[in-house]
């Protein structure tokens, strides 16, 4: 049960000029509201829903997951009560709690003030599609005396509030009541959330926690983050759908030329870890060091509130510039450019959205400190990758649980016998994610035409085509990433892959993303798919081992 005493004041100009009111919280918000409050940048939020591009399937999840808000409202404001009073009687808490999708947003110190106004449109345009920030923001713990950190952060916690408002938003800052501390614990009281989500404003809260006959101290901004994600898991307030971390730099990337877009943490922490821990031990200059850490530490936070968030929350490490990116991970819950960054690793070669592509320069600084921002990094909770390649996969893979992901992933019935007595001759790899969640079978196709007595090594190492044969996601395991974790795999273990989809497939706009290539097969109803360096020289022979794989399903309409 939320406490539901409220004081609601006007904004204080003078940092802690409302400490001498005795409250259990204090906020700010814009009242009485403005009736005609300034739009967000109606053409940017256009092109920016528009650039996500999402498939048919993607819309579908998207309106299922962010569902508009109820048209009735709470029962009290039917009755003539004013907005503030029924939040203040908890009447919005049952239409407006169980429509409201909370994503947690923490805005990083390093993030300047001239960058802030884009980062405020950026919320509001993220709250029009459902998507309630809850925003945390972060204090710089170098830089002046306790309370000069005090005054410059309750400042910033009210222009970002501001700046909210003249976007076409309501913002509600939140300072006092929310966390508080005795001896080493630290409590969270949600009641001012509770009251801010109840009347559709935007939460902004500075990390301070109050003290019995102390003044209000600074809390570290990464392990609040974490206390109130827990705290929100726990409660009857919506749980976070996304955690969004806002910095100058962009993504993780342990060097220059090495972005990571996506981490599935459960099978990848460790070789993130690695790589940034080597990257920082080969550094030679001190600001770089300080910029691997601050990676590392966001990798840390990242993966200590997923790990008490469903499975279907995803985290979103972005520069503060990356607009476009974020609302585009939120229509279409993927990677952003997901066709380059599902083949990135930490060793491979920086690719970047269009619109932070075009502020790098040809030549980068010498300090990661000073570089463009990098591409954000999409990471989930994740789950466990095997890979079992010939002989072993007949005895490690379970063939009747296999089944019963083809065929629901499908919807249709396998040929299973003879879908098996083929791959016991061809079958090069299976990737299973999870508890056959999802799955990869990869095999390797003989070409079309034989090799000849003049062919060399190589030549009979490329003798044969890598294929795609099976890529299937279950479908109550749809929406937590299995798709990008699988595909990512597939692009670390094989440089040339080539598919094919039927053209009515409604997933193809998936397939189209990340292919370098595809070719409808005249006189069938496929479409062949391909990515790697050599799929533009052999494209006839990719076509003719295409058309001669044989259906895998009965009464097919959609299988490969």
């Amino acid at each position: 049960m939320h406490r539901s005493r409220l004081l609601f004041t006007a904004r204080y100009r003078r940092p802690w000029a409302a400490q001498c009111l005795h409250r259990w919280y204090s906020s700010s918000t814009s009242l009485p509201p403005d009736p005609h409050p300034k739009p967000a940048s109606g053409r940017q939020f256009i092109l920016d829903v528009l650039n996500a591009k999402p498939s048919q399937r993607e819309a579908r999840q998207f309106l299922k997951r962010f569902n508009p808000l109820p048209p009735k409202v709470a029962a009290g404001q039917q009755h003539g009560q004013s907005e503030q009073q029924a939040a203040l009687a908890g009447t919005h808490n049952v239409d407006l709690h169980s429509a409201i999708q909370l994503g947690l947003v923490s805005l990083g110190h390093d993030v300047v003030d001239a960058r802030l106004p884009r980062l405020a449109e950026t919320l509001v345009h993220l709250h029009k599609l459902g998507m309630t920030p809850l925003v945390v923001v972060e204090d710089h713990e170098a830089d002046g005396t306790e309370r000069e950190r005090r005054d410059s952060l309750l400042a910033k916690v009210f222009r970002v509030v501001d700046l909210i408002d003249s976007a076409g938003g309501r913002g509600m800052a939140l300072y006092t009541g929310v966390f508080s501390r005795c001896d080493q614990s630290l409590t969270t009281d949600l009641g001012a959330i509770n009251t801010a989500l109840s009347l559709g404003h935007i939460p902004v809260l500075a990390p301070f926690a109050s003290a019995p006959n102390l003044a209000a101290a600074i809390l570290p901004a990464r392990p609040t983050l974490v206390a109130l994600s827990r705290s929100l898991s726990a409660s009857d307030l919506p749980t976070p759908l996304k955690l969004i971390l806002v910095n100058n730099r962009g993504g993780l990337a342990p060097t220059r030329d090495a972005a990571i877009g996506f981490v599935n943490l459960e099978d990848e922490y460790g070789d993130v870890v690695t790589g940034l821990e080597g990257a920082a031990a080969s550094c030679g200059d001190d600001a770089s060091r300080q910029e691997l850490r601050a990676m590392h530490n966001d990798l840390d936070t990242v993966r200590k509130i997923l790990d008490v968030l469903p499975s279907s929350s995803s985290a979103v490490i972005a520069s503060v510039t990356s607009s476009a990116a974020l609302i585009s991970n939120l229509i279409t819950d993927k990677p952003l450019n997901a066709a380059q960054n599902m083949s990135l690793d930490i060793i491979s070669p920086l690719s970047g959205p269009q619109e932070l592509q075009q502020q790098a320069e040809p030549d980068y600084p010498r300090h990661l400190s000073d570089r463009p921002a990098t591409t954000p990094t999409v990471l989930r909770h994740g789950m466990r990758v095997v890979a079992y390649t010939e002989p072993e996969w007949a005895s490690k893979v379970d063939i009747l649980r296999m089944n019963t992901l083809l065929e629901r992933s499908f919807q249709k019935p396998l040929r299973t016998n003879a879908f098996w007595n083929r791959m016991h001759g061809v079958l090069h790899q299976v990737i299973i994610a999870g508890a056959y969640d999802g799955a990869a079978i990869v095999t390797h196709e003989a070409y079309p035409t034989p090799p000849t007595k003049t062919t060399t090594a190589a030549s009979v190492l490329h003798s044969r085509i890598p294929y795609l044969d099976k890529f299937a996601v279950a479908p109550t395991s749809q929406g937590i990433g299995v798709a990008d974790i699988l595909w990512k795999q597939l692009r670390k273990r094989y440089p040339d892959l080539v598919w094919r989809s039927r053209a009515s497939n409604p997933v193809n706009k998936w397939y189209f993303e990340r292919c370098d290539g595809t070719v409808r097969l005249a006189g069938s109803p496929w479409q062949m798919f391909w990515y790697g360096p050599r799929g533009a020289d052999e494209v006839k022979a990719y076509a003719e081992m295409a058309e001669a794989v044989p259906a895998s399903f009965h009464a097919a309409k959609h299988g490969t």
